[in-house]
């Protein structure tokens, strides 16, 4: 983070100084388990980094994403302004379709190509995540426009539940066990494939199809079915998660439990208050959706946005403030204190290494010279083993004591009787490390 982006930060008051530091320390850990993703979506995100210069920010590959999908919204305004395709060309929406597999497709390079040149931060990973928030909003009008919901306000509301309701979750679960798990079947792989079979299959099935009651359907339609399965997997999924959550707070809590559950159970009071205050207005105030849907979805979608950055620096400051320090501030003070004191040491062995071999030994400070704690130990042990007539001892094994001995009652008849390569002194071949030592 540099440049007019920290600038943006710190001066906006956008993040307070404890936010932005827990905003550097941040790591994030996740994991997909859906086979859909596994299996094809991850490796045709693979295969399409080939497209993506190196010299591109992964910010920017998320942004290209999200722009492609706020063209398929224009689109949807200019033509399906009532949430439904009856007058709109039949190219559409499969045009939007493709624009959202797209999307889908960009926010799973984006990660991959962070990693792959090393350019990944936890500024990134929040600017994906905002333009994830983004989407949801930008989704709810091509699944409500997918399945031809009109100007319905409970129908519209269930359309946007559906996109905001699983993505708070997920994100209000990583906050507290540190690990963001999307299930076997989930919003961002199995979720948006079935947005985009949605809109293709509007070509081929006209927008009618979706309200016309079918037989095999027991008599409902086939949108009633779509999102009575939605609400019936959000709840479920949710309610898992909580489960989860509660678990985990009650499991790191010192006797807290209840304690830890009603703050954990807090985080989730902001969505619940958005919703209640956004269900209460609209129930007052029916014509200001009927006048201005877009704007209305909007503005509800723009405070769910909000909220979740927000919850995200609690989170941050909740992981690695106190937990994953292992004890309060003064774990994370400590952990700070360790790695400046690694950066500092880096920093001196990089200027040492830059610097010219002769100056090495006397400007280097002691704790980095080059062998130098080594050195002066060796050098020790040596001034220890000295024998009395001032050569050292022998290094080879096994002939100390007798070298030593002999040394004391006649140093000719002992050179003499030792090996030819020792018979100098120094226990070590003749040439230039011997004349070295010499010198010395």
């Amino acid at each position: 983070m540099c440049g007019t982006g920290r600038e943006a930060l710190d001066g906006g008051g956008l993040l307070t100084p404890e936010q932005q530091a827990n905003l550097r320390n941040y790591k994030y850990h996740g994991r997909d388990l859906s086979l859909t993703y596994k299996y094809f979506l991850s490796p045709l995100a693979e295969k399409c980094l080939i497209f993506v210069p190196k010299w591109m920010a992964p910010n920017l590959v998320t942004l290209l994403g999200l722009g492609v999908s706020f063209i398929g919204y224009l689109l949807l305004y200019t033509y399906c302004y009532d949430f439904t395709s009856h007058d709109a060309p039949r190219w559409v929406l499969p045009v939007v379709g493709a624009g959202l597999f797209i999307y889908q497709t960009l926010d799973n390079m984006d990660g991959k190509h962070a990693r792959r040149t090393g350019s990944g931060s936890p500024l990134g990973l929040l600017f994906d995540h905002g333009c994830d928030a983004i989407n949801c909003t930008l989704g709810t009008f091509v699944f409500a426009t997918a399945i031809g919901v009109g100007r319905s306000l409970p129908l519209v509301a269930m359309c946007f539940a559906n996109q905001a309701v699983p993505f708070f979750w997920a994100t209000w679960e990583e906050y507290h066990i540190g690990e963001m798990n999307l299930p076997i079947i989930n919003g961002p792989s199995e979720g948006m494939l079935i947005g985009v079979a949605l809109t293709v299959g509007n070509y081929f099935t006209g927008p009618d199809f979706w309200w016309t009651p079918l037989d095999a359907l027991f008599g409902y339609a086939p949108a009633a079915a779509i999102l009575a399965a939605s609400m019936i997997g959000i709840a479920t999924t949710a309610l898992i998660q909580t489960a989860t959550v509660l678990a985990h707070v009650a499991k790191k809590s010192d006797g807290g439990g209840a304690a830890a559950a009603a703050r954990a159970l807090w985080g989730l009071s902001g969505f619940a208050a958005s919703a209640a205050l956004s269900a209460a207005w609209l129930s007052r105030a029916p014509a200001a959706f009927d006048a201005h849907p877009h704007a209305v979805v909007f503005l509800v979608g723009a405070v769910n946005v909000d909220l979740l950055p927000q919850q995200r620096q609690q989170g941050k400051q909740q992981l690695w403030g106190a937990r994953r320090s292992g004890g309060g501030c003064e774990g994370w003070q400590r952990r700070r204190r360790r790695n400046t004191r690694a950066l500092s040491t880096a920093a001196a062995l990089f200027r040492v290494t830059l610097q010219p071999t002769h100056a090495r030994r006397h400007d280097a400070p002691a704790a980095v010279r080059p062998g130098g704690a080594q050195q002066r130990q060796r050098q020790r042990q040596r001034r220890r083993q000295r024998p009395v007539g001032g050569k050292s001892a022998c290094s080879v094994p096994g002939t100390d004591l007798l070298r030593m001995h002999l040394l004391r009652d006649n140093a000719h008849t002992a050179r003499s009787a030792l090996p030819p390569r020792l018979q100098d002194g120094t226990g070590r071949r003749s040439g230039s490390g011997a004349r070295r030592q010499q010198l010395r």
